[in-house]
């Protein structure tokens, strides 16, 4: 009676160790756009460009989350997620190519970047990835920077999606882009603010 005991309690602390199932084999990237006068357009649709084919052609194991700000109507293109609309990605393109500048609203911006993410989220309730990785790109600019939109939007969404444990965990990686010739005016010891929300940050902004 003592051995199956001890058997049934290894068959169960067995179970409780297997990693629960990943939603998809997908990588999943975010791309977060602010455009203004100083973006470098052209380098920047070649990236997205880059980004949608890959998603295109890799259906199985990519999906990505286009994201330009732009005021209080954001224009959101998701591929090869349960909210597809891929056939919009044109029009994100176009109003790039059209248009001078987008507004950033970080009040917008961040709610409704954390509705897509309620709707569809990274994590399982206890914590595990549902995706098998992500990838989190801003495409930013100087203006950006000077209007403390570093803080109000990039550090804002660290702290309330705890972002801080997943990069840890190695399962999300940050990445944070700007024009080579539109240099950031960031200070390097509060690269995101002084209020700190993105203290344990350990990514720093990159030219394109």
């Amino acid at each position: 009676m003592k051995r199956i005991y001890l058997l049934m309690l290894a068959l169960l602390l067995g179970a409780a160790q297997v990693p629960a199932q990943q939603k998809s084999d997908q990588d999943l990237a975010f791309i977060y756009v602010a455009h203004d006068e100083y973006t470098a357009v052209q380098s920047l649709i070649e990236r997205l460009k880059d980004a949608y084919t890959d998603a295109i052609n890799y259906p199985e194991s990519r999906a990505v989350i286009f994201y330009l700000a732009n005021a209080e109507n954001p224009i959101v293109v998701q591929v090869n997620t349960k909210y597809d609309n891929q056939q919009d990605f044109t029009r994100i393109i176009d109003e790039l190519q059209t248009k001078r500048s987008h507004n950033v609203e970080p009040v917008v911006d961040c709610e409704r970047i954390q509705e897509i993410f309620n709707a569809d989220d990274l994590i399982d309730d206890s914590g595990r990835g549902l995706y098998r990785s992500v990838e989190w790109t801003y495409y930013v600019n100087s203006t950006f920077w000077a209007l403390m939109y570093n803080e109000s939007v990039i550090a804002r969404l660290f702290f309330v999606m705890d972002m801080a444990r997943m990069i840890e965990s190695g399962y999300l990686r940050v990445n944070i882009m700007y024009g080579e010739s539109d240099t950031l005016p960031y200070d390097e010891k509060n690269p995101f603010g002084n209020k700190a929300l993105c203290a344990s940050a350990k990514f720093l902004p990159m030219p394109y």
